[in-house]
């Protein structure tokens, strides 16, 4: 037989777990939205040949060096190829942003670089004036 002790004994348990999980879901949920405030202006490198390294190191050198208004995060991807030369993408939000081919015998990337920085500020700022006009509270982001 269970008694009345051990019932209370169980239940006052079962309370105190609940609470404490519940005080570190907020407290999780506070130090990611703090995380993602300072995290800004960072290019992530998703690549894997020396190409790839070298073309996501100058995006990042460039991006910081010329836009002052550099708040978002990006990431570099990269699909290499021996015969053909290396995909690279950049991303946004899990959005593609701009697209090249890099070939392997190439090593300086300005003129390159240039180009993907104008088009990859442009299409951040239209994403970002897209979210703003559009309000679908039924659905995500990703879900659009």
């Amino acid at each position: 037989m269970i008694t009345d002790f051990r019932i209370r004994k169980v239940l006052s348990l079962i309370l105190l777990f609940s609470s404490l999980t519940l005080f570190g879901y907020s407290q999780e949920l506070e130090e990611l939205e703090a995380e993602d405030s300072l995290l800004t202006g960072l290019v992530i490198d998703d690549t894997v040949s020396g190409i790839g390294h070298e073309f996501a190191r100058s995006l990042s050198l460039y991006l910081s060096a010329t836009l002052s208004e550099f708040e978002y995060n990006l990431t570099v991807h990269e699909r290499p190829s021996a015969r053909w030369g290396s995909v690279v993408w950049v991303t946004y939000e899990n959005k593609q942003v701009f697209k090249t081919i890099l070939y392997p015998g190439r090593r300086t990337f300005g003129e390159i670089v240039e180009r993907a920085a104008t088009q990859i500020d442009n299409n951040v700022r239209q994403k970002r004036l897209q979210e703003l006009f559009s309000q679908n509270l039924d659905l995500a982001g990703e879900e659009i």
